[in-house]
């Protein structure tokens, strides 16, 4: 804890003077503090958020006469409510004061209590006011009886100071003496124990003492010397009479050395403040001992009176002598929940929740250190402790006992989840386990097992309406419901339902529990009778209403509310079903529905739910009083009808009596008035006749009650039970006569027939008219002993009978041996339609007659009894076949027909279709169809199997029994009709099974069912399904319906053409769709042009390419097509994206012009692409030399451009062939005007014009004159040796002139012309110029090599080498290059070399006897070019010239590392190198041959476990091969963005030879199969090392530089791996170096060596393969 100073609530006296603060309080509520100063008795009220003085009062003495001065304060305490101030004043009196609520009540003493002596201390306990006074006594002032009472007393001693803590209270006494009692034991005693008991006797009087929480006492003096007592609050009472643990405290002392004034310990127990003089001294209780934890200095203050701790240990008040008040907060740490609560860790041990809205807090405290707080919903708080949970509503302020802190040892806190829904109680869930709590209880209230942890599909009940249940309902499964009393913990009710449970509550009272399912009916469980019913079929909407045992239910329209649920009150509800309930309000006597949609509101009625709960209180009277407002209506006489039996069930007859009387039911009320002084009756009302007998103890009101009934027959059976048999008998003669005497002659002939009186009951039942009762005694009784009945009477009652038309039962008597007249009883029972009792008379009187009566009987039972199953048999009998057959299949008895049938020669039809309708409805398909045939219903048969599905059989059935065209005609009529009826699958199969498919095709055309009628033409005329798809399409789409008709196009391969239609219905973006998914990229290209085109605006045509990303792509396409100014509008119009790309553009658009033959503009073009050279070149290759020369001087601004098209001019007079003197001359002038002298004197000499050339030298180059001199002498004397070559050197003249002109100079016209249409320097598409063939130059250096003619040597060398070049034999130029070294001192070589190095790296050659296509593994052809680039990048003219030779030199010794380590075995680091090198070429795909290139990388990646690599390379490896293929100039590059990786690059004009088909299919099968695998990265690698988004292989950084290649590997140079050979230029990483040292050293290499060698020639250092490592 830390205390914060916050606030000086009352200053000091300028002055030192004694103005001592005498007593300090805070309000339990923490509003308000109170000072009381001794310097005038005044009480000062401040409040306690704003720390603003607000409120003071003069204190008064006892006596009128005496001043404020005349006592002092020694205690003043806030009530616990903090609406009164107790006052504790040494003129032995408490006041109590009325502060009020708001600041500026007045104040009025409300009590006043006297004392025999002054107070000395004073504390408010919710108990009472605790006071010490001067006699040593403590008492407690019990407020609400204004009685005391002692609680500890010292006779020798006053008391000088007072602690409480909790119901402990600490007192000490002048002699030392500290004492301690319980108000708690003291209560629970009736004889009080008022004199306490001694804890210790300290050194000095205790000034200074306190008690805190955790149960220590702490007390100290003005000898300085402090004592902390461990005290058991609990003392056995037993222990301590005996001696044994009297004196249970544990003691530490501690020497502080000065006056020590006052104690005061933190609500948590763990703080305890001494001060001495001016000083604060903190102690903290740390592991059972008390340490000084720092000190705070009151500087001024000269001694601290003074100190109040708040309740919640937030605020610590500090009173000094000298007046002053000084507030510290008291804080370790604070936390703010939004805006509106705060919550301030007081200590380890202790948090205060503050509401920053309502200034009220909570302490939250515990003996277990606080870890976190979580609060929930702004409402709710959970403390963790480091063993327990403490749980609380922070809301309600007067709930500080509803604060739970249960135990939480050993279980997880995490993914704990509370829920405060429910009154009173706190759910916590923990991984499917769920544990109650009741707030305000330290325990567990439950535990259950459930993954429905949801408000819905739970209800708890705590005690809500008092009615002291405890109840928990939950689903144990989706479709089951317990209910769990929380009290015995004993299952109360488990309820399965067989639908899902989606919402379930209970009733206050938990007696009853309604329930939704996933059909939304509503359900009502009664909880006790386990019984369950349907109250709604469907609901939305379902809630109790609060307080009552009313619910309401929501169906629709319709609001249903159940103050009884026998009859619901039903109300339509305003704005249909589309109005929703959405909760119910009570507020104020008024109950409402509340919905969505507001005014449409319904309100309850407020007196049937007061009703409800009233019966469910069982308040009788509450209800009877509410059902006396009510007129009596349907509803409220049911409510009256309830309340009836349940005053009657709680034996309260005056409201059953009122109640039966309000419904009317006037005997039941009667009878309960009489029940009212024999409450034995009350049993009648529920039959309960034993319960009557058993709880009435007199016999003869019994019987009274009983015949007063007329119960005549249950008091003569009580009297048998009773043994009161001459009672029975008189009860019996008095029934008899009181039946007779009612008119009851039946019943009393039942009584004589009992007693064998049979004449005389015969003639009871006679006079009663129950003649049947009358013949069934004859019938039963006769041949009986005692029969007493004459043959005249039976003949009486048989005449009787028989006019009453009883014949069946005269027949009967007539048929009696007494009688004996058969004849007249077969007759009656003929005419009582009783034939089988006819049947089997005359079967033995009348034999002859049977046959017929069989017959009678059988067409009776037909015709009069509509009893058909019963006259089968007697038809049978009678011998009538057909007839019998008729009535089983009027009684449905198909089975019994068809035996019957068995018998008949033929079953007539429609017998047979009944009886085949009957089985076909039964699916006993065959048997319907033998019925069928048997009766001739061939065509039901038929129809029959064709509804059945069975078209074949039927058909086949059709041709045999019928006319093939009358079956066809049935068939095609079937078909039609059930076309009619929409059943098309069936008429489909009917008209495949007729082999009529075109009607079934048609069929689905006219009712418009593409799909099927395309899946028949497929089926049966495939041949046609492309014609159909196209005719469909075009149908479709003159309709309109586009999309149907795109599926068509598709289906029929004629994407092209659907896009064509949705062009023409400009719905371009289906048009790029369809392009895109069925043709690619390159037709979604050009689609996404011509869109482009047709918005007619460039602004918004680059939206629309910049949204599909193609608007590079089509600013290419539009360039292929000619389309240069939309080109330019595009780029003009797509900002800094592609503004590169105008000047590119630009000089296409030249060339296209150029070609077009349209010079001026190409011209005009090429200066605006910065290529002015170009349109020089443009006039001189057609012949414009007038306007070349122009554009070199205005627009080039080169003086040698100009010196080259003056050169070029002349060059051209030459080759016209003429050699007239004015030619000769203009020649030689445009040459010396250009300052090609040398060229001038070398045409004359080319041409043996000795003369000329002497001229020329003399007048323009004397220093030439000795050299051309000495030359003619040598051609004069060689003339005969060189004659057979000179024919040869004599044609080749004009040849070697232009030769000779082009290698003039670095800049020469032919120079100009290599580097037209390329980015590079040179074009190496056009060597210089040759006569003759390679036979003929190889013949001439022949003979220069045997004369030893060096200049010829290296002049025909140069030729040879650039007839191979052109002839496509590179290697050959390359080897007879390095033969000869001087050639390397010629400019021309540089032409040559960069030309072959080219070719090598294509990988092409077009000579079978050349050696260009083994180079790839040929280290030694590698070295060579090496080399050579090597010797000519030292006379290299320009940078950019030697920037494209460094570029290929660096390749070529890629190359040469790459095989060499592509030949070692055995070296584990040559792999890695190898594939880096390999990956590093991609960089240069410009010069080297980029389909091999990328193959390759995506091999050696692939076999260097790269996949991420392998995947990117091959991926683009297959779109180069499919560009090859297909004429393509654009490749997505997408997946190098932002790499050094080439974009355009040449593309050759087939792939490389490893690209064969079965190669290209493995590489599409590997791709294929790793787009599959998630593990696998689909993108390329990233650099760690270096910031941003960096491709590993990359010389481009993120910032823009550019890293140095390594020159062994061309990955980038890492600088913290570096190792530089020429700073800026070249450089290798250490790792990779190392690596190629080792293998040197382990190999020794010579190959290896060579290029160690050539690395330090670079770098500048020869000894460079001597290094260590590094």
């Amino acid at each position: 804890m830390k205390l914060k100073y916050e606030k000086n609530l009352l200053k000091n006296e300028p002055k030192f003077s004694i103005a001592r603060i005498e007593c300090l309080s805070i309000s339990p509520n923490l509003t308000r503090l109170a000072v009381c100063t001794s310097a005038n008795n005044h009480v000062l009220l401040y409040d306690g958020h704003t720390y603003e003085e607000k409120d003071k009062f003069a204190l008064k003495s006892t006596a009128k006469n005496f001043s404020r001065k005349s006592f002092v304060v020694k205690g003043i305490a806030f009530s616990p409510d903090s609406l009164k101030l107790a006052i504790g004043q040494t003129d032995n009196v408490i006041y109590v004061y009325k502060i009020g609520e708001h600041w500026g009540d007045k104040k009025a003493i409300i009590n006043k209590y006297s004392l025999q002596h002054a107070v000395t201390c004073l504390y408010w306990h919710k108990s009472g006011i605790l006071f010490g006074s001067l006699d040593g006594k403590v008492k407690l002032v019990q407020t609400q009886t204004n009685k005391m009472s002692g609680l500890m007393s010292s006779q020798s001693s006053l008391v000088i100071s007072m602690s409480v803590c909790g119901d402990t209270v600490v007192c000490g006494f002048m002699n030392g003496l500290i004492m301690m009692n319980s108000m708690a034991a003291n209560n629970n005693n009736s004889r009080g124990d008022n004199t306490g008991k001694q804890v210790a006797t300290h050194s000095c009087p205790p000034f200074a003492l306190t008690m805190s929480q955790s149960g220590y006492i702490c007390a100290a003096g003005c000898d300085g010397r402090i004592t902390f007592i461990n005290v058991s609050v609990v003392q056995n009472n037993n222990q301590r009479a005996t001696g044994g643990g009297g004196n249970t405290s544990t003691k530490q002392n501690l020497e502080y050395g000065s006056d020590i004034s006052c104690a005061i310990s933190s609500t948590s127990g763990n703080i305890i403040i001494l001060t001495s003089l001016e000083k604060l001294i903190v102690f903290e209780l740390d592991s059972r001992v008390w340490r000084q934890k720092n000190t705070i200095e009151l500087c001024g203050s000269y001694l601290v009176t003074g100190l109040q701790w708040s309740l919640d240990g937030t605020k610590l008040m500090v009173g000094t002598l000298n007046g002053a008040v000084e507030l510290f907060a008291c804080k370790w740490r604070t936390k703010l929940i939004g805006d509106k609560l705060e919550i301030n860790y007081v200590g380890n041990r202790q948090v205060v929740v503050k509401d920053l809205h309502k200034g009220t807090t909570q302490v939250f405290q515990s003996t277990y250190d606080i870890k976190d707080v979580k609060i929930i919903k702004d409402s709710f708080v959970v403390v963790f402790t480091t063993n327990t949970l403490i749980l609380s509503d922070i809301t309600d302020e007067s709930n500080n006992d509803k604060i739970s802190e249960i135990d939480w040892t050993g279980m997880t806190t995490d993914g704990l989840r509370f829920s405060f829904d429910y009154e009173n109680v706190v759910l916590i869930n923990l991984v499917g386990e769920l544990y109650l709590v009741e707030l305000g209880s330290n325990q567990l209230l439950a535990s259950v097992r459930t993954d429905f942890v949801n408000p819905h599909l739970m209800s708890v009940r705590i005690n809500e309406r008092k009615s002291g249940t405890k109840t928990l309902a939950y689903l144990l499964d989706i479709k089951t419901i317990t209910i769990l009393d929380l009290v015995s913990d004993v299952q109360l009710c488990v309820w399965s339902h067989n639908d899902r449970i989606d919402w379930i509550e209970m009733n206050e009272t938990a007696k009853k529990l309604l329930f939704r399912d996933r059909s939304l009916k509503l359900n009502l469980l009664d909880i006790f009778d386990q019984e369950s019913r349907v109250i709604l079929n469907f609901c939305g909407f379902v809630q109790w209403v609060p307080g009552s045992d009313v619910c309401v239910g929501q169906s629709r329209d319709k609001l249903y509310v159940w103050y009884d649920f026998d009859k619901p009150v039903i109300q339509n509800v305003s704005g249909g079903s589309q109005n929703d309930a959405v909760g119910i309000e009570r507020d104020n006597g008024v109950t409402k529905v509340l919905f969505a949609i507001t005014g449409t509101d319904i309100q309850l009625d407020e007196v049937l739910l007061e009703f409800d709960t009233a019966i469910e209180d069982a308040d009788l009277e509450r209800a009877e009083s509410f059902l006396e407002s009510l007129s009596l209506t349907t509803e409220s006489e049911s409510m009256w009808r309830l309340l009836a039996n349940v005053a009657l069930k709680n034996s309260n007859l005056l409201i059953a009596e009122r109640a039966f009387a309000a419904i009317g039911d006037i005997s039941k009320a009667t009878f309960v008035r009489e029940c009212v002084h024999d409450y034995s009756k009350l049993a009648l009302l529920d039959d309960d006749w034993s319960g009557f007998e058993s709880s009435s103890a007199d016999f003869d009101e019994v019987i009274d009650t009983y015949i007063r009934l007329h119960k005549w027959q249950r008091a003569i059976d009580y009297s048998v039970r009773s043994g009161r048999y001459e009672t029975k008998q008189d009860l019996e003669q008095q029934y008899y006569n009181w039946l007779l005497d009612s008119g009851q002659e039946a019943e009393a002939g039942l009584i004589m027939e009992k007693s064998g009186k049979y004449e005389e009951a015969v003639k009871l039942y006679t006079r009663s008219g129950h003649l049947i009762q009358a013949g069934k005694l004859i019938l039963n009784n006769m041949g009986k002993r005692g029969f007493d009945i004459q043959k005249p009477s039976v003949e009486q009652v048989i005449r009787d009978l028989v006019s009453s038309e009883f014949y069946e039962e005269a027949g009967q008597l007539l048929e009696t041996n007494l009688v004996g007249d058969n004849r007249s009883a077969l007759d009656n029972y003929i005419k009582g339609n009783a034939y089988a009792k006819a049947i089997a008379l005359a079967r033995k009187e009348f034999p002859d007659e049977v046959v017929g009566l069989e017959l009678r009987f059988a067409e009776w039972l037909l015709n009069e009894c509509n009893d058909p199953s019963g006259a089968v048999n007697h038809y049978i009998e009678a011998g009538k076949t057909d007839r019998a057959l008729d009535a089983a299949i009027a009684a449905q008895q198909y089975d019994r027909a068809i035996e019957i049938a068995s018998i008949l020669d033929n079953i007539p039809a429609h017998y047979g279709k009944k009886i085949g309708t009957y089985y076909a409805g039964k699916d006993q398909i065959d048997t319907a169809i033998e019925i069928y045939l048997n009766s001739g219903c061939i065509r039901d048969a038929i129809l029959l199997l064709n509804k059945k599905g069975q078209y074949m059989r039927a058909y086949k059935l059709a041709l045999k029994l019928m006319d093939t065209s009358e079956a066809k005609e049935m068939y095609e009529s079937i078909a039609k009709s059930l076309e009619m009826d929409g059943k098309y699958k069936e008429a489909e199969k009917i008209y495949i099974t007729c082999d009529n498919v075109d009607s079934a095709i048609s069929m689905y055309k006219n009712i418009r069912q593409f799909d099927s009628m395309v899946k028949l033409v497929k089926q049966y005329h495939p041949d046609l399904l492309n014609d159909t798809h196209l005719h469909l399409a075009k149908e479709l789409e003159t309709e309109g319906s586009l999309h149907q008709a795109e599926s068509h196009y598709i289906a029929a391969n004629e994407w092209k053409s659907a896009v064509q239609m949705y062009k023409k219905a400009d719905n371009w973006d289906e048009a790029y769709r369809v392009s895109r998914t069925n043709g690619g990229l390159s037709a979604a290209k050009q689609v996404a042009y011509h869109w482009a085109v047709s918005l007619n605006n460039a602004e918004a045509a680059v939206k629309l390419l910049s949204r599909f990303g193609l608007l590079n792509q089509v600013v290419d396409y539009a360039v292929d097509a000619n389309e240069f100014e939309f080109a330019k509008d595009l780029i003009s119009n797509s900002g800094n994206e592609l503004r590169h790309k105008m000047t590119e553009v630009k000089l296409k658009y030249a060339v296209w012009l150029e070609d077009e033959k349209r010079y001026s503009e190409a011209e005009v073009m090429y200066c605006e692409s910065n290529k002015p050279k170009e349109a020089v070149l443009m006039y001189l290759h057609n012949g414009g030399f007038d306007e070349a020369l122009r554009v070199a001087e205005e627009s080039v601004g080169d003086e040698e451009v100009v010196k080259d098209v003056l050169t070029a001019q002349a060059r051209t007079i030459l080759e016209r062939g003429r050699r007239g003197v004015d030619d000769m001359n203009r020649a030689e002038h445009l040459l010396l005007r250009a300052g090609r002298i040398e060229v001038a004197v070398k045409i004359y000499k080319d041409n043996a014009m000795w003369e000329e050339a002497l001229r020329v030298c003399d007048q323009f180059a004397p220093h030439l004159v000795d050299a051309v001199k000495r030359e003619m002498i040598a051609e004069s004397r060689n003339s005969d040796i060189y004659m057979s070559g000179a024919s040869t050197r004599q044609s080749s003249g004009k040849s070697s002139v232009v030769s000779m002109m082009s290698g003039g100079g670095s800049g020469g016209a032919d120079s100009i012309a290599a580097g037209r249409h390329s980015a590079a320097y040179y074009n190496t598409d056009q060597p210089p110029p040759i006569m003759g063939n390679v036979g003929d130059l190889r013949q001439n250096l022949k003979l220069a090599e045997q004369n030893q003619d060096k200049d010829l040597i290296v002049k025909y060398t140069i030729m040879l080498c650039t007839q191979l070049v052109k002839d496509k034999s590179p290697v050959d130029a390359l080897n007879l290059l390095t033969r000869y070294n001087a050639v390397f001192i010629l400019p021309e070589t540089k032409k040559i070399v960069v030309r072959i190095a080219s070719d090598l790296l294509a990988f092409e050659s077009d000579n079978d006897n050349d050696n260009s296509h083994k180079v790839d593994n040929n280290v030694g052809t590698w070295k060579q070019l090496r080399d050579s680039l090597y010797q000519v990048m030292g006379s290299s003219s320009s940078d950019s010239e030697l920037e494209i030779i460094e570029k290929y030199m660096f390749v070529s010794h890629l190359f040469v590392l790459k095989t060499i380590l592509g030949g070692l075995t055995g070296q584990t680091n040559a792999p890695e190198l190898a594939m880096k090198i390999t990956v590093a070429l991609l960089r240069y795909t410009d010069i080297v041959r980029v389909d091999k290139a990328f193959y390759e990388a995506g091999l050696v990646a692939k076999h260097s476990n790269r996949l991420e690599m392998a995947f990117v390379y091959w991926n683009h490896f297959l779109d180069l091969v499919e560009a090859i293929d297909e004429g393509e100039l654009d490749v997505d590059h997408s997946d190098f963005v932002g790499t050094d990786i080439p974009h355009e690059v040449p593309l050759p004009a087939q792939p490389f030879a490893a690209s064969d088909q079965n190669t290209i299919e493995v590489v599409k099968s590997w791709i294929l199969e790793v787009s599959m695998d998630t593990h696998v990265s689909q993108s390329l690698p990233l650099d760690a090392l270096r910031d941003g988004d960096v491709y590993e292989a990359s010389l481009l950084n993120a910032d823009g530089s550019q890293c140095l290649p390594c020159l062994v590997t061309g990955y980038p140079v890492i600088k913290h791996k570096t190792l530089e050979f020429k700073p800026g230029k070249y450089a290798v990483n250490k790792d990779d170096w190392n690596k190629l040292l080792m293998m040197t050293k382990v190999t020794s290499n010579d190959d290896l060596k060579d290029v160690l060698h050539f690395v330090g020639k670079l770098g500048g250092n020869t000894n460079i393969a001597k290094f260590s490592f590094q």
